[in-house]
């Protein structure tokens, strides 16, 4: 990706994540390969304030992930590294196998 990304065109009282819509951050998510829809949510809902279904946020990895409806966010990697860490830390604490691991 470049250093200069451009932004996703959103309504001015829309919530947006660096700048995109949350859609287009999911499509791009799950062009990266994130299938884990809860975590996304939960990760959405708490550090970006975004409110959005487990269905939505499906179908829009889906589409990511096939390259269907439109293009997805132009993220920098750090930016895709940020949430997807996020993600990563929220998938470890819905598993709880990751609990009896901790311990042991």
């Amino acid at each position: 990706m470049s250093s200069k990304t451009k932004k996703t065109a959103v309504k001015k009282d829309s919530p947006t994540i660096f700048g995109h819509s949350p859609t287009s951050v999911i499509r791009t998510l799950g062009k990266a390969g994130i299938t884990n829809a809860k975590a996304v949510v939960a990760v959405f809902k708490s550090g970006y304030k975004v409110k959005t279904t487990d269905a939505s946020v499906r179908t829009f990895l889906y589409a990511g992930k096939k390259g269907q409806r439109g293009p997805g966010a132009e993220l920098t990697e750090s930016q895709l590294k940020q949430l997807t860490n996020a993600i990563d830390a929220e998938v470890e604490s819905q598993n709880p196998a990751t609990e009896l691991k901790k311990a042991a």
